[in-house]
């Protein structure tokens, strides 16, 4: 995982806990506990995405049985989500499928086998985060951009689109207040099917703030239209900016979209 994606996801999930568990025993004396050992597969899921936690037990215990527990935010009741069987080294593997968003917390509980105490790992925090179609937001602010439009772009139809069909008087653009507890935005950008004419230009960039985050120019003959996914951690108001223009001053204007944007966030 890129430091980027760590510093997000740290913002998003607050007061995430270290996932080790020190041992009840003395050094030099046998234990009179077990120690749990857990780490997360990821710090963020995607709803319907496999989480995984993994780790193991000492003292080793092949056969016994560990549980995940799982807890959602703003919850005092710990449920059990999954079991597996220590193997021959003491170690386990546990998933789970969030189908809801939102922060929850897991741990892994080992229960008292062979004379010794139980003992669960410490609490780690995950985010699920969903996506979110922009076009059925309230934007921030907006010109120029038509809102929720179905649109064409490489033969492939995207309905809840942002379109410039033509001049509008302004710097088309629409603005969304994320409130910073987004991840990611994705969304095909370029030229509508059937509108792209000799001398089209375009250009789609996404900005937060007085900063570009990334650009696509658009021509024909060239690239009419992209796939993108960008990483927008941290950001409190993201712009999506769709310029059209033609070098033939007389000549009708292509439109520019993005197709179907969505953002991954909290909820």
């Amino acid at each position: 995982m890129s430091a980027r994606v760590w510093v997000a996801v740290a913002a998003l999930v607050t007061g995430a806990m270290p996932v080790l568990a020190p041992s009840a025993s003395t050094e030099g004396s046998p234990p009179s506990t077990y120690a749990v050992f857990a780490h997360p597969s990821a710090s963020y899921v995607e709803v319907g995405d496999t989480f995984r936690v993994a780790g193991h037990v000492r003292p080793r215990a092949p056969g016994a049985t560990v549980w995940l527990l799982q807890r959602l935010d703003g919850s005092r009741r710990w449920t059990r989500t999954d079991s597996d069987r220590l193997d021959r080294r003491g170690h386990f593997d546990l998933t789970d499928r969030p189908s809801v968003p939102g922060v929850r917390s897991y741990r892994v509980l080992m229960p008292p086998a062979n004379g010794l105490r139980g003992h669960r790992s410490w609490s780690m925090k995950v985010a699920v985060l969903r996506w979110e179609r922009l076009a059925d937001q309230q934007p921030w602010a907006s010109c120029g951009v038509t809102l929720g439009s179905t649109v064409q772009i490489g033969g492939v139809t995207y309905p809840a689109s942002l379109v410039v069909t033509g001049f509008a008087g302004c710097m088309p653009s629409v603005t969304y207040d994320l409130g910073s507890r987004c991840q990611t935005v994705r969304a095909t950008y370029g030229f509508v099917d059937g509108t792209v004419l000799p001398g089209a230009q375009g250009q789609v960039s996404l900005s937060a703030g007085s900063g570009t985050l990334e650009s696509y120019p658009l021509a024909p003959g060239g690239r009419t239209f992209v796939d993108q996914a960008f990483e927008i951690p941290g950001v409190q108001r993201l712009t999506i900016n769709l310029t059209t223009f033609n070098n033939d001053t007389t000549a009708p204007l292509s439109h520019v979209a993005a197709g179907t944007p969505e953002v991954l966030c909290l909820p």
